[in-house]
C-alpha cells in the first residue's frame, strides 16, 4: 500500500510542478505582446498604411495587425518569408519588389542576415525609415520599399 501512494504522491507533485512551470514560464511564450514602442506602431499603421500592403515583420505584430480591423491580411512573420516556400515563393514570388513595408525592431536585420533572409534582406536594402517609435529602450522602425527609386536608377534618371 506504501508504495502506490508514493507513486500517487509523485504524479500529484509533478502535476504541481508542471502547472507551476505552466503559469510562470511557458505560457509567456503564448501571450507576448508587443512592446509599447511596438504597440504605439501598431496604432500608426493602422491609420496610415494601407491595409492591403505586403508587410514583413516580427511576429510579435502578426496577431494585433491580422485579428483586429483594419485587417492586415498581408503581414507575415520573418521566418515565413524566409523560411517556409509557401510564403517565400507562393505569395512574395521570391521577389524583395513585392514587399511593401518592413516592420523592425532590435536585432531583426541581423536575422534577416544569419539565416540569410534574401528576400526581407534585400527589400530592407531597398527601403528607407518611414517612421520610428522608441519606448522603454525599444526601437520600433517602419520602413517602406522603395521601388519608384530602384527603377529610376536602372533608367539613369
Amino acid at each position: 500500500m506504501l508504495p502506490e501512494r508514493a507513486n500517487v504522491l509523485a504524479i500529484v507533485l509533478a502535476g504541481l510542478i508542471a502547472g507551476y512551470w505552466w503559469g510562470t514560464t511557458a505560457q509567456q511564450l503564448y501571450t507576448a505582446r508587443p512592446s509599447e514602442a511596438g504597440r504605439a506602431a501598431i496604432a500608426w499603421i493602422k491609420q496610415n498604411v494601407p491595409p492591403r500592403s505586403m508587410i514583413v515583420a516580427d511576429d510579435a505584430f502578426w496577431p494585433d495587425l491580422r485579428a483586429d480591423t483594419p485587417v492586415f491580411p498581408n503581414i507575415h512573420s520573418h521566418w515565413k518569408v524566409g523560411g517556409d516556400p509557401e510564403i517565400a515563393a507562393g505569395v512574395f514570388h521570391n521577389d524583395w519588389r513585392t514587399v511593401d513595408y518592413l516592420i523592425m525592431t532590435p536585432g531583426l536585420e541581423r536575422d534577416f542576415a544569419s539565416a540569410k533572409y534574401q528576400i526581407a534582406l534585400e527589400a530592407l536594402q531597398h527601403a528607407h525609415p518611414l517612421h520610428s517609435w522608441l519606448a522603454d529602450g525599444v526601437r520600433v522602425e517602419l520602413w517602406q520599399v522603395d521601388k519608384t527609386t530602384d527603377e529610376r536608377r536602372r533608367r539613369g534618371y
